[in-house]
């Protein structure tokens, strides 16, 4: 029986292993296949096609990072929102080199408590948020400048010369605890806010084409 129930319009989506478009793709959701530092062994549980991630450990610093790093030749906007926030402070962000042990290290953040981290040095920044809270991460490559916003407002430039770090990032969290439950968004579902103009979802349709497109051609 293919009759549809508890459907809506927003439940369908543009993900799609074919690309088409700026719009038509495979989004960036989590990646199952990441376990980094504080994830071995813990709950680690991915659902709702891995757009959401639950798990942590009891002290908290798990990192669920995206399949898709945002290619700085681009522009994008990504939303990430904590459903679950159980203790401590939550942060999200883009990480440049994500097999350094410590998360802060090569990562520019925005808190829960408002400030921003860059490369482990925190600074006062913008708003406060918690659960419920949907954090958009807007990449700017015309001036190379990466901004967070707070349900669909500007909080401001967190972070200038952003490529000067490397060609890439990628997106993701540091969860306080176990518990803590977060999902991302880019862009197979409406955002919660309005892209910023120019802002790409984060998805291979929109990647550069790369160098070699037959790597056959190159043994």
């Amino acid at each position: 029986d293919f009759t549809s129930s508890g459907l809506s319009a927003s439940s369908q989506t543009t993900d799609t292993p074919t690309d088409s478009g700026t719009t038509i793709g495979n989004y960036a959701t989590w990646n199952p296949l990441w376990i980094g530092q504080y994830m071995l062994g813990e709950t680690n549980t991915f659902s709702d096609g891995n757009l959401t991630y639950t798990g942590g450990d009891t002290g908290g610093g798990a990192r669920p990072m995206s399949t898709i790093p945002m290619v700085f030749s681009q522009s994008w906007y990504v939303e990430v929102t904590y459903d679950v926030v159980s203790a401590g402070t939550e942060y999200l962000g883009l990480i440049f080199d994500p097999i350094v042990s410590s998360a802060t290290a090569t990562a520019i953040m925005y808190a829960s408590s408002g400030v921003k981290s860059l490369f482990n040095v925190e600074t006062s920044y913008g708003a406060t948020w918690t659960a419920g809270d949907a954090i958009g991460i807007h990449y700017d490559s015309s001036s190379d400048e990466l901004s967070f916003y707070k349900n669909g407002n500007d909080e401001g430039v967190a972070a200038t010369s952003v490529s000067n770090t490397g060609d890439q990032a990628f997106v993701f969290c540091f969860l306080g605890r176990a518990t803590d439950k977060v999902t991302i968004n880019s862009g197979q579902s409406a955002f919660t806010g309005t892209a910023p103009a120019g802002a790409l979802p984060l998805c291979t349709a929109n990647l550069p084409a790369p160098t070699i497109t037959k790597p056959t051609d190159q043994f």
